[in-house]
């Protein structure tokens, strides 16, 4: 069974329990009970459970004092609630109304049977939360809490009592989007740079206050699209893991805007740089110190790299210079470059240093001479302990005081020169970046000369004939080099200019004795002299090998014949002193023909010529001898060379015989107005009719055979003479000139391009191939070309080909143009028509485009693409109340440019 009551109006109920009945009670909401608004029980049965089952029973008298007057539910557990049918609910309850921030929404409890007499209860949820505060009644306005955070829906329940058990009947979600900031929606304020602050500023809607955004907004940055741990803030500092990112930043999940970035995070600046300064000895073996200041932001990594008179000192990089030997002379300064991860490197220069003073060296020993003063001997400087170590020593000798020229070592071997004279030496302490010390030694005696060993006794070998040649033979001198010289004797009386090794026996050393003297003698030493034996008498000299002369040249009428001069120059051994010639036909002497040449006259012909030589010389026998005889001579016969044929062999041309390269010989040459010429022209061995002088132009008829010339001459007294031309080669075609095509127009797409192709020869066809980047364009042979889509960014040729018979074919390209461009599409701006009301339909009127463009539609609220809405027609929804609508056609067509078109905007929707 189950009842319900009231309490009084201090809260308070009495019931007498039946000992049989366990009694559970539950609190109901007193409000509605006016019948004008629904409601529901309360959540809970006394004793805080929240159902029947789990509820506290009571089976004795009791009295149940509430918080305020209220109504009372009696159950048993024999008899619960669920002996009442629930209300039939056919159809579930629904939300009406914008579900943003602000607006109002309406909940209808949908249809219920039968209608409950005390009306509904409505209780609204965010999620499976329920609305702490929110009203009972079907009205909800969502707040703050609701922006961006799941879904709404209402649960609107019911009770009668006797008639149906508490029923429920949940909605549909709504969503509350979240809050959309106005144009730019964020702003990033601050310095794209390591080291600084960076603040995301949030654009206010209209209608809003700025803390409203502070309670929503759940801020992050983002490196280059990845959260960044941490940076939840409107304020993010940049750190050195942000160089060269991109940053960016979101409000949150509750708020919408359009997506902002950063540019790419720059190095960080350093603070001003404290000029570097330098301290220590300006001398060298000091140490030079760099004193970097103070940088900040700390901690910054030094770097250091000094400076000789401004040049780079190679692996100078610490902080700290140890003055060296090439220092010396030197300003100094020091460069510190100061880094730190995230910032740009900064560098400083000290200022210059003065001149770098050399070091000094220590007390310098003198030096000694050791050795014997003799020439020949060696003499050596002890140059003594030089501080501080290493010092480098250079040596000077001195002759009496004189610099010996490239005497530069510790040791001196004594020369010739140096007899009779004095020696000291200098020696020169350096070391580099330090004053270079010179001391001297003490002077020697006078170096004494030296003495040559025992001189041997020279002989003479050779021949003794007059033409022979005699040697002297000095033996071994001593000590080496020594320097010989020599004087022949011809019994007993210096030969004048005979002082060489060597002496060749002339005539008038005939029936003389021989001898020869040589004198020894080296700088610094006493010289020697030694004179040979003597030899027996000369004998006189003869004449040796004789060569026998050779007659060149052709025994024939008018030709010349010589003794070659390689065949007299050394005619003999030794040489004649004279040579006299003597020309002979058949063995008889040729009057007056005496030189070593002659030529062959009419009285030689049918018989042999000789020549005859005849060789003295003073002292000598005298000597002849004769050339072998030559062939009978024959008479002479014309000379007439292959003709020659100039010209090129190609249609069109014109050949011609070269009387240039003709020569016939001593007979005549070809101007000879004694000699007769005839001409006769072949083609591929057949005479040309008509064709009978020097000249012949070359025809179509000519084309791939071979052409020659035959040239016949004669004189008086001569045979005639006929020569063939070599043929040509094939004759070739002819060859076509014109000019380079050019082309007129815009290159740009829908133009069309005018080929003209120049000035060819009379009666060539001409044909045309357009090309686009180098390829044939199919179809494209005549001389006009409309640029289509598949031109866009070519360029554009034509080749015209000229052709005629005989002629090959030639064909000539224009420049290529520059690339074609897109052509521009008619895009005029659309129009909106139609009635600007929720439940119209709105058209976009596009205009007339170029024919062939394929046009996009996309309506726009308030600037806003709507999702969706890409047709030419739009129908208005409650959603654009209060907003203006536009339209934005784009056009499109291969080859063109696309063109983007954007109607005006209407009226708000009202």
């Amino acid at each position: 069974m189950s009842a319900q009551t009231t309490t009084d109006a201090n809260g308070r109920f009495n019931f007498r329990a039946d000992s049989r009945t366990v009694y559970k009670v539950r609190l109901m909401d007193s409000y509605g009970w006016g019948g004008r608004n629904p409601f529901t029980f309360a959540d809970k049965w006394i004793g805080g459970k929240s159902t029947f089952d789990d509820a506290e029973g009571y089976a004795s008298a009791r009295e149940i004092v509430l918080d305020a007057p209220g109504i009372i539910d009696l159950g048993t557990e024999a008899a619960a609630f669920s002996d009442l049918p629930a209300f039939t609910v056919s159809s579930k309850p629904t939300i009406i109304g914008d579900p943003a921030f602000g607006q109002e929404l309406f909940a209808t409890p949908g249809s219920w049977s039968p209608t409950p007499l005390y009306g509904w209860k409505y209780t609204w949820y965010r999620g499976e939360e329920q609305l702490t505060g929110a009203r009972t009644d079907p009205t909800y306005r969502p707040g703050l809490p609701d922006v961006g955070q799941g879904q709404i829906h209402v649960v609107v329940s019911a009770a009668q009592w006797g008639v149906a058990r508490y029923t429920e009947a949940r909605s549909s979600d709504v969503s509350v989007p979240p809050i959309k900031l106005p144009d730019p929606g964020v702003t990033i304020e601050g310095q794209t740079q390591v080291g600084q602050r960076l603040t995301a500023a949030l654009a206010v809607p209209e209608g809003w206050h700025a803390e409203y955004l502070q309670w929503i907004r759940s801020p992050q940055w983002y490196r280059d699209g990845i959260k960044i741990s941490g940076a939840e803030s409107i304020d993010y500092d940049i750190v050195e893991a942000d160089l060269g990112a991109v940053l960016s930043f979101t409000a949150g999940d509750r708020i919408s805007h359009a997506p902002v970035e950063t540019p790419i995070v720059a190095p960080g600046a350093l603070g001003a740089a404290p000029v570097p300064t330098i301290t220590g000895d300006l001398k060298v073996g000091s140490v030079l110190t760099a004193n970097p200041g103070a940088w900040e932001p700390s901690p910054v990594s030094l770097e250091y790299q000094w400076f000789r008179s401004g040049v780079a000192i190679s692996g100078a990089t610490e902080s700290t210079y140890v003055l060296a030997g090439a220092d010396a002379g030197q300003a100094f300064t020091v460069q510190v470059t100061g880094s730190r991860s995230g910032y740009e490197a900064v560098t400083k220069s000290s200022a210059s240093t003065a001149a770098v003073a050399p070091g000094a060296l220590g007390a310098a020993p003198v030096p000694t001479i050791t050795g014997d003063l003799k020439v020949g001997s060696v003499l050596t400087a002890n140059p003594g302990a030089w501080e501080p170590s290493p010092v480098s020593l250079e040596y000077q000798w001195f002759r009496s005081g004189v610099a010996i020229s490239g005497a530069t070592e510790s040791t001196y071997v004594l020369a010739g020169a140096d007899a009779g004279q004095a020696f000291t030496v200098q020696v020169t302490g350096s070391r580099s970046g330090y004053e270079a010390v010179t001391k001297s030694s003490a002077s020697t005696a006078a170096v004494a000369p030296g003495a040559l060993g025992a001189a041997p006794v020279p002989t003479i070998t050779g021949d003794l004939k007059v033409g022979s040649v005699l040697t002297a033979n000095p033996g071994a001198w001593e000590p080496s080099p020594v320097s010989l010289e020599y004087q022949w004797f011809r019994s007993g009386v210096a030969i004048s200019g005979a002082t060489e090794s060597t002496y060749v026996l002339a005539g008038a050393d005939a029936g003389q004795a021989f001898t020869v003297q040589v004198t020894g003698s080296r700088p610094g030493y006493t010289p020697l002299m030694n004179e040979s034996a003597s030899t027996g008498p000369i004998a006189e000299g003869s004449f040796g090998q004789v060569q026998v002369p050779r007659i060149s040249g052709t025994p024939k009428y008018l030709e010349t014949l010589s003794v070659p001069r390689y065949s007299y120059d050394w005619f003999s051994t030794p040489a004649a002193q004279s040579r006299t010639s003597q020309w002979y036909r058949d063995g008889v002497a040729i009057p007056g023909a005496t030189s070593m040449d002659y030529s062959v006259q009419l009285a030689d012909i049918g018989h042999a010529v000789s020549i005859r030589l005849t060789l003295t010389k003073p002292g000598y026998a005298t000597h002849t001898v004769e050339s072998l005889p030559t062939a009978k001579a024959t008479p002479a016969v014309f000379v007439a060379p292959i003709p020659v044929v100039n010209g090129a062999v190609k249609v069109g041309n014109v050949l011609t015989f070269d009387t240039t390269t003709w020569n016939t010989g001593r007979a005549s040459n070809f101007y000879d107005p004694q000699l007769t010429k005839r001409y006769q022209w072949y083609r591929s061995g057949v005479a040309v009719p008509g064709e009978i002088g020097p000249g012949y132009r070359l025809s179509a008829t000519d084309l791939g055979k071979r052409v020659k010339l035959r040239v016949s001459i004669s004189k008086p007294g001569y045979a005639t003479v006929t020569k063939d031309s070599l043929e040509t080669g094939t004759v070739a075609a002819g060859t076509l000139t014109a000019p380079a095509p050019t082309v007129t127009g815009i290159k740009k797409v829908g133009y069309a391009l005018t080929a003209t192709p120049g000035t060819w020869m009379s009666g060539t066809i001409l044909k045309y191939q357009w090309y686009r980047s180098g390829a044939a364009i199919a179809g494209a042979t005549v001389a006009k070309y409309t640029l289509g889509a598949a031109d866009l960014g070519k360029s554009i040729k034509v080749r015209v080909t000229g052709s005629k018979a005989g002629y090959t074919t030639l064909a000539k390209d224009s420049a290529a143009s520059i690339a074609v461009v897109a052509g521009t599409l008619v895009a005029p701006v659309p129009r909106i028509s139609g009635t600007p009301r929720s439940g119209y339909t709105l058209t976009a009127a596009p205009g007339t485009w170029t024919y062939g463009t394929i046009l996009k539609y996309q309506w726009y609220r308030s600037g806003v693409a709507i999702a969706g809405a890409t047709g030419r027609t739009y129908r208005l929804v409650a959603a654009d109340r209060y907003d203006t609508i536009k339209v934005r056609i784009v056009g499109t067509k291969a080859g063109y440019t696309t063109a983007i078109k954007y109607s005006a905007s209407t009226v708000r929707i009202p």
